[in-house]
């Protein structure tokens, strides 16, 4: 049986045109379709890293920005040697990741600095009953929190009494080496205030003492803190060198008296 050549190609024009149709659908289909779920990512902590930033000061200033920066009041919360209140620290910068443990970080690269120049800014310590976790939903604080002085801070904390002898001295050159050793003091106090290199190694209180002259005796008391007595010891030492100050010298003997004559009978 032979069609009409019209008709074969009207029906391959259906034909194909329908084949486009279907392709058409599934194309559209595949491009509407949602793409497959992926697991969630696993929940992590709130992660903010950040820098801590210390301009320098002293240890009041720096509780400040502990206070100020992470809500810590170390002022309140800590044991602090008085020793350490007038200290100068240098500046710092530390890494924090926005941890609720974030300030005790700072304060292990406080102490670490502190370690590499000879313990001057002295050591915080942190202890605590449990182990140390660093997540905000297992976080332990410290159940103690101190900071302790250096041992050379320690040791200005003493008192100390002195006595030297002033035996040969002159009351002028007495008075005098009393007029040195105030002045000397009140420089270095002075010298304290404006510099944050002696602020480091010592404080005005350090320079605190008394003296005390005896002019029975000759001897002189210094009392105070240890920085005060060696200043007026140094000072008595170079009065000694100098030769102003030395043991009066003993009188000579007496020449025997000739023994008188014998009256004559």
């Amino acid at each position: 049986m032979r069609f009409p050549a019209n008709a074969v190609r009207c029906v391959l024009l259906l034909c194909l045109y329908g084949m486009g149709a279907v392709g058409g659908q599934n194309h559209t289909a595949s491009a509407t379709a949602p793409a497959p779920l992926q697991a969630p990512a696993a929940a992590g902590p709130d992660v903010r890293e950040s820098t801590f930033i210390f301009e320098g000061g002293r240890l009041p200033d720096f509780l400040a920005k502990i206070k100020s920066t992470f809500k810590v009041d170390l002022a309140e919360l800590a044991t602090i040697d008085q020793m350490m209140w007038n200290v100068s620290l240098p500046k710092m910068k530390v890494q924090v990741f926005g941890a609720t443990s974030d300030w005790e970080r700072v304060l292990r690269a406080y102490n670490r600095m502190s370690e590499e120049t000879d313990n001057r800014f002295g050591k915080w310590v942190l202890a605590r009953e449990g182990p140390f976790l660093v997540t905000s939903k297992d976080y332990s604080p410290p159940s103690a929190i101190l900071l302790i002085a250096p041992e050379h801070k320690q040791q200005q904390g003493k008192l100390l009494i002195k006595a030297f002898s002033l035996a040969g001295l002159s009351e002028q050159d007495r008075e005098q080496m009393m007029r040195t050793l105030e002045s000397e003091v009140d420089r270095l106090r002075g010298t304290i205030r404006e510099s944050r290199a002696f602020s480091n190694l010592a404080t005005e209180d350090d320079l605190i003492g008394t003296v005390s002259y005896h002019p029975q005796s000759g001897i002189m008391v210094v009392s105070g803190a240890p920085a005060y007595v060696e200043c007026a010891s140094s000072l008595v030492s170079a009065y000694k060198e100098m030769g102003r100050l030395r043991p009066p010298s003993s009188s000579p003997p007496k020449p025997e008296a000739d023994p008188k004559p014998a009256p004559a009978k």
